[in-house]
């Protein structure tokens, strides 16, 4: 199993892009390491604040509802576009972000699945 999740790790972090799981109350669950570097927060912070310090004030609201127990209530995958804090330069950028949710065999969802 550990070294499963290393190859998993590996993996992720090998891609350019941004991966990262939540549970069905937003928390993060794992993230590969281009989250921290793109937005200078850690997992826990990022959980902490909601994201809300790393969202575009005028994108948050929409954004909110990705990371909200609505999501548990989804079975197709959530896309919207909106602008994140670039940790390096400061600048809100926008991007498009996919959210999936997966499900037990019971329908219940264990985690959102979620990339930008």
């Amino acid at each position: 199993m550990q070294k499963s999740e290393q190859q998993y790790k590996a993996l992720t972090n090998s891609l350019p892009q941004i991966i990262f799981s939540l549970d069905g109350t937003g928390k993060v669950l794992y993230a590969n390491d281009w989250l921290e570097a793109y937005t200078g927060k850690s997992l826990e912070a990022l959980t902490a604040s909601r994201w809300s310090d790393v969202i575009h004030p005028s994108d948050y609201g929409k954004f909110s509802l990705l990371i909200s127990e609505n999501l548990s209530h989804q079975s197709f995958p959530i896309k919207m576009q909106c602008r994140i804090r670039n940790a390096e330069s400061g600048e809100f950028l926008w991007h498009l972000i996919s959210i999936t949710p997966i499900k037990n065999e019971r329908g219940e969802l264990t985690t959102g699945s979620g990339t930008w």
